[in-house]
């Protein structure tokens, strides 16, 4: 759990799920894969839509290896790969995993530590 101004978060709703491993090849380049943070937090005190108020955490998407901006899309509380474009990009780059580390964080004047990270990894067979 994290501190957050006297709260435990205890748990990130949705995003508690996020994150796993991928094996991607040429029949299954199709579609996307995605998640959706539902806002939701579990403290101490219970849980509620952390969106509905200030200072929201806010979502963000790193790569293991630079190129792959064209492949993948995040918005406030979603993350989206797309398949095919990931494929056909590892195919070309030579690459036979990626990682991607996806961080919740909220914002450092509500919070000292309260940042949670999931990976999603990537395997080009």
């Amino acid at each position: 759990s994290q501190h957050l101004f006297g709260i435990y978060i205890a748990q990130m709703g949705g995003f508690d799920a996020w994150g796993g491993t991928y094996d991607l090849d040429s029949s299954s380049a199709v579609g996307e894969i995605a998640y959706s943070y539902d806002g939701m937090i579990t403290d101490q005190y219970g849980t509620y839509n952390a969106y509905a108020h200030f200072d929201a955490p806010v979502i963000n998407v790193a790569t293991s290896k630079s190129g792959y901006s064209d492949c993948f899309s995040y918005k406030v509380n979603s993350f989206t790969i797309d398949k095919a474009a990931l494929y056909k990009k590892m195919v070309e780059s030579g690459d036979t995993k990626l990682e991607f580390t996806i961080t919740l964080k909220f914002d450092p004047r509500s919070s000292n530590t309260a940042e949670f990270t999931k990976t999603v990894v990537i395997n080009l067979k």
